[in-house]
């Protein structure tokens, strides 16, 4: 079992993500995990102007593209588009089907935190009795 604990850095609000936006979190001869910014597509079919994951890592790391696959990487999981955070791509085909299998048997454990940040401005208490 393997348990990492990390953070994950702020990502400036409102900034459109560029090839260069992402981070690598771990990294082995098995896996990589990145760091998805959030209001971007893990991959996306056809042709597409948008900056996703998939270009992202071809970018970084065009020596682990596998040609054989239609977007050049094994995702074990997936994000949802305005979602950041942990993301998990098999180097291989066999690393790919044991992590697969476990967060089909639900036995990866995630833990979500939200850190809010505002200064709320009350103009007015009203009272409800």
């Amino acid at each position: 079992m393997l348990e990492m604990t990390y953070f994950i850095e702020d990502m400036e609000m409102n900034k459109v993500p560029t090839l260069q936006d992402i981070s690598i979190i771990y990294k082995d001869d098995n896996y990589i995990i990145v760091n998805k910014h959030y209001d971007v597509r893990i991959n996306h079919e056809g042709p597409c102007e948008a900056v996703t994951v998939d270009t992202q890592l071809k970018h970084l790391y065009p020596e682990l593209v596998d040609s054989q696959l239609v977007h050049g990487f094994r995702f074990v999981h997936q994000l949802d588009y305005s979602t950041s955070g942990a993301l998990c791509l098999a180097l291989n085909k066999k690393a790919c089907s044991i992590a697969s299998k476990l967060f089909m048997k639900r036995l990866v454990i995630k833990h979500y935190l939200a850190i809010v940040s505002f200064q709320a401005l009350i103009t007015q208490v009203t009272r409800l009795l």
